[in-house]
């Protein structure tokens, strides 16, 4: 990736950095609760299901906010790259 960044590009890295470090600590921190927890199922379940769904989230992410996106030079790159997700 060339050292040129467009302001674009550096607010794209902005936003994916600030959308994915709060979803990591969520994940990290269901997994460490997940691990000390006993033989409340409920509990388990809930864990469980806050740590799929953020894992999905940040899947999305990844998928959404690539490489591609960083590189692309077109003026309209939030609109190309938000249209992936519609379409994914």
């Amino acid at each position: 990736m060339s050292t040129n960044l467009t302001s674009q590009q550096i607010d794209l890295a902005h936003v994916r950095h600030e959308l994915r470090t709060p979803i990591n600590a969520i994940l990290g921190y269901s997994e460490m609760l997940l691990e000390d927890c006993q033989d409340d199922g409920d509990l388990i379940e809930s864990l469980s299901q806050v740590h799929t769904c953020g894992q999905q989230l940040l899947e999305k992410i990844n998928s959404t906010l690539t490489e591609e996106c960083f590189q692309n030079d077109s003026s309209d790159w939030s609109k190309e790259c938000l249209n992936k997700t519609v379409q994914t």
